[in-house]
């Protein structure tokens, strides 16, 4: 279709209707070059619109029914309808305009609304010298064209806002306006630069953290200006007890030191459960099977590290892993004179050893039920096909029998019901 020129059609004075409607139509008409010319016209001026130009064939799009040009949804509704037939036709946002000078009140509330919608980047207006009336005065018309940009990036702040409330972070970081970017020079002002970026600091920090990419340079400094952000953004600013968290998880200790080891890992189940539980309110099912084998994985090889043990680099003379490999016929010494302990083997070494929660992970991680053990035939590990649980009921029932077993790996309830709060604060995503 090229580019269009959308206008609402109003009555015009009835008895000049042609100084105070037809030649500011044409005026706006002949303003710019246009393969499609529209007219939005109610039921009653749809007969003024017929009236513009006789030889030139323009679109008269009348609303479906008399008196809905006081009907702001519905003329948008209408309105919508017509631009995105445009669209369909080829129109991109940049070649379609509209004019919004006529018609009622809600007409033109209808199609300023209706273009924003589809993010068209420029309308038009018609002002003048007006009359004692009002009115433009005929003759006096000035055309202006104004850019929506402002409005077009505001609602981009909106709509990021509740991205980061769907957990969907990366998204809203694409979708925020970047200040910084070469093309924003002179279309950004100066007082909405510190909020944009301070958003945009937000939204790729939280997407590391989501990733577990503790180390990101995104999530060193989550320090936020506060001052500068709007509202509903200032709900989304973590807490220093977050930052806190975040950088603990950054400094993963010497694997050497296994009393730091133990306490480092059970704070990194903690966060993994939790990272699960948002895979699953996404429907990535697979992903959370993954999270949920590692958080038993996790259990067991943080209370290894209470023995001294790192279950990556066991003793290969220690008896109770002799016994244990008379038994189990998988684990091989290594040249080192150690073995490495998967999951079930560091269960078993620490039933072993008289462990109290070791026949609990056994009987957890060869459960169907719970779905963990199906996590080695997944399409994510050595399987084929997906293996994950798809029922959210049966991954609550998962979710919760997890945490309990955290629970009662952590000596300190009350620090690990504090720990469980501030990892739940990306939770704002499913309220």
């Amino acid at each position: 279709m090229g580019r269009a020129l959308v206008l609402t059609v109003g009555t015009g004075d009835r008895n000049n209707l042609e100084g105070s409607l037809l030649a500011p139509l044409r005026k706006s008409i002949e303003t710019g070059e246009w393969d499609t010319v529209v007219l939005l016209t109610s039921t009653l001026t749809a007969a003024n619109a017929a009236a513009l130009d006789p030889a030139r064939c323009y679109d008269i799009r009348p609303l479906p029914q008399a008196g809905l040009e006081d009907d702001a949804d519905a003329c948008f509704r209408h309105f919508d309808a017509v631009i995105e037939t445009l669209r369909r036709g080829g129109c991109a946002p940049q070649d379609i305009l509209v004019d919004f000078t006529r018609g009622t009140k809600a007409m033109s509330a209808a199609l300023v609304l209706a273009a924003m919608r589809h993010e068209l980047p420029r309308l038009r207006y018609i002002t003048g010298e007006r009359s004692s009336v009002g009115s433009v005065v005929p003759g006096a018309e000035i055309i202006r064209e104004v850019p929506a940009s402002k409005v077009a990036d505001r609602r981009r702040v909106d709509l990021a806002c509740g991205l980061m409330r769907q957990g969907a972070f990366t998204a809203a970081a694409d979708l925020l306006p970047d200040p910084d970017a070469p093309l924003a020079v002179g279309l950004i002002e100066a007082s909405e630069i510190g909020a944009l970026r301070a958003m945009r600091a937000m939204a790729r920090a939280f997407a590391a953290w989501d990733r577990l990419d503790y180390r990101a340079e995104a999530v060193r400094d989550l320090a936020i200006d506060t001052d500068a952000l709007p509202a509903a953004w200032k709900l989304l600013v973590p807490p220093p007890s977050v930052r806190a968290w975040i950088r603990t998880l950054a400094d993963q200790p010497d694997q050497a030191d296994s009393a730091a080891m133990a306490r480092w890992l059970r704070l990194l189940s903690i966060d993994l459960l939790a990272n699960a539980g948002r895979r699953v309110r996404h429907g990535q099912f697979e992903d959370a099977l993954v999270r949920a084998y590692r958080v038993l994985e996790l259990v067991g090889q943080a209370r290894l590290f209470d023995l001294g043990i790192d279950s990556s680099r066991v003793p290969a003379d220690d008896p109770d892993v002799i016994a244990l490999r008379q038994r189990r016929r998988d684990i091989s010494e290594s040249r080192g004179g150690t073995v490495s302990l998967a999951r079930e083997a560091a269960a078993s070494l620490l039933k072993q050893k008289k462990d109290p929660l070791a026949q609990r992970l056994l009987q957890l991680g060869n459960s169907e039920a719970l779905g963990v053990r199906s996590r080695n035939l997944s399409v994510l590990n050595h399987g084929f096909t997906a293996q994950a649980l798809r029922d959210h009921g049966a991954w609550r029932r998962l979710l919760e029998t997890l945490e309990d077993l955290l629970r009662h790996d952590h000596a300190d309830d009350a620090a690990f019901r504090r720990d469980q709060e501030t990892v739940r604060f990306l939770d704002f995503a499913g309220a």
